[in-house]
């Protein structure tokens, strides 16, 4: 229900947890094909480090999965491990519909088998 919502990042996140999370599966992309991420993410250039993703059978895979017009700013993953089918990003699976993004970048791992990077 808050995907349309604004968001600010206020600290550096250590996401390491996300490695045990849904049986090894790692964080959920926030953002599908049911719900796409329309609101606004500003990551106010903290880091969001050791993120995992492991979803090697699911398509549109990131920190977001989906996004419909929304913006995504100063947002820096670090050490990012994302494992995905097609459409796999780190930051983003799949920027659509007019979505803007900008000052944004990660480091890491990205692994999928079509539109990856």
């Amino acid at each position: 229900d808050s995907w349309d919502k604004h968001f600010v990042q206020t600290a550096d996140i250590d996401a390491s947890a996300t490695s045990k999370w849904f049986s090894g599966e790692g964080w959920a992309p926030i953002g599908s094909s049911g719900v796409s991420f329309s609101g606004n993410y500003d990551g106010q250039n903290h880091i969001i480090s050791n993120l995992f993703i492991n979803r090697p059978l699911v398509d549109n895979v990131g920190l977001l999965g989906i996004t419909d017009g929304c913006a995504i700013s100063n947002t820096h993953l670090d050490n990012a491990n994302v494992t995905g089918r097609n459409a796999t990003g780190a930051v983003v699976g799949v920027l659509s519909n007019w979505s803007d993004m900008n000052g944004c970048s990660s480091s890491g791992t990205v692994n999928g088998n079509i539109n990856v990077g």
